[in-house]
């Protein structure tokens, strides 16, 4: 099936949407990127799926990564921000006269998996997909931060990208399991057995805190999918999706 591309900005959040050319109401599935990266980590999995018939809209997270779209100074950006990001997202998506409104799907990576499992109780969505989820994140965030009133001013996270204050103190007292286990409508996590960023083990505790959930582990992935790892993934994506 063949999709047009087109950017599509939300207020100042920079996005792409990809379109099959379909003559009716169309599914969509919107995907949130992880810590430091942007939409075109989704790329791969928008041309998937567009050709099987849904739109999909992959965005940059305000200051979420230093080659953001939608402004850059990660210092400023923290899951919560992120949070309200998606929120806005999904409040115009609502709006679009093409979008089948019962077939709302959201798919996030890494700490974007995090964002989306923290928000889809608030919202009407169909199912949630996430892939490699960023429980970590808090615990993450307590070990290595000596008490609330000592989050310095900016910090380097895991050597990876430079945080602000409100990135540590927005999750300090955050339990994110209790808050994501509000959702109640069908849950797809896929995970990497060898992820060295977020072991797997936080997905298996997810997998028991949702009421619908499917975890599918992938033998030999780390953080992120490529090549036969990927294709394993896309299997579970159309077979949760069908």
């Amino acid at each position: 099936m063949s999709y047009n591309i087109e950017e599509k900005r939300i207020n100042d959040i920079y996005g792409v949407l990809y379109r099959p050319k379909i003559d009716k109401k169309i599914p969509i599935i919107i995907f949130s990127h992880g810590l430091g990266s942007t939409h075109k980590s989704g790329d791969i999995y928008a041309k998937h799926l567009s050709k099987l018939g849904y739109a999909f809209y992959e965005f940059d997270f305000r200051n979420g990564g230093n080659k953001s779209k939608s402004g850059n100074d990660t210092t400023k950006m923290s899951v919560m921000t992120e949070t309200n990001d998606l929120l806005e997202v999904l409040e115009e998506i609502k709006t679009w006269n093409f979008i089948d409104q019962d077939n709302i799907i959201l798919m996030g990576a890494s700490q974007g998996g995090l964002v989306t499992a923290l928000i889809a109780h608030k919202v009407k969505v169909k199912q949630i997909i996430l892939l490699y989820p960023a429980f970590i994140i808090c615990d993450i965030v307590h070990k290595y931060m000596p008490s609330i009133d000592k989050i310095p001013e900016t910090f380097n996270f895991q050597n990876w990208v430079t945080l602000g204050k409100p990135y540590a103190k927005d999750i300090w007292d955050l339990d994110a399991y209790t808050e994501s286990s509000k959702y109640e409508g069908k849950v797809l996590i896929i995970h990497g057995m060898l992820d060295h960023l977020v072991p797997i083990t936080y997905s298996k505790k997810a997998n028991k805190i949702f009421n619908n959930c499917t975890l599918k582990k992938i033998r030999n992935a780390d953080h992120g999918f490529y090549d036969e790892d990927l294709k394993e993934a896309l299997k579970y994506i159309e077979e949760v999706l069908k």
